[in-house]
């Protein structure tokens, strides 16, 4: 079974490779899951070229929306701001 199925059914978040969350109030790609656990990759300079690894309930991850997503100059569906 696929990683991010089985975190999507298991944990009951919708999770997905490229999906945009905020951790800690910090815009972020979904960028690969290992085991029961998600990778990401802050949009914005984090300083680290390495994925941070959180668990798919971690209540500091929150998983956007499209519509959710206005507030920040970047998002997967609308990509840069002018």
């Amino acid at each position: 079974m696929n990683l991010f199925r089985y975190i999507r059914e298991y944990y009951k978040v919708p999770a997905k490779r490229l999906g945009a969350v905020t951790y800690r109030g910090r815009l972020a790609k979904i960028t690969s899951a290992h085991g029961p656990h998600l990778r990401i990759k802050f949009v914005f300079g984090s300083g680290s070229k390495r994925p941070l690894v959180v668990h798919p309930t971690d209540p500091a991850l929150i998983y956007l929306k499209p519509c959710q997503c206005e507030e920040f100059d970047y998002c997967e569906t609308h990509g840069s701001r002018p």
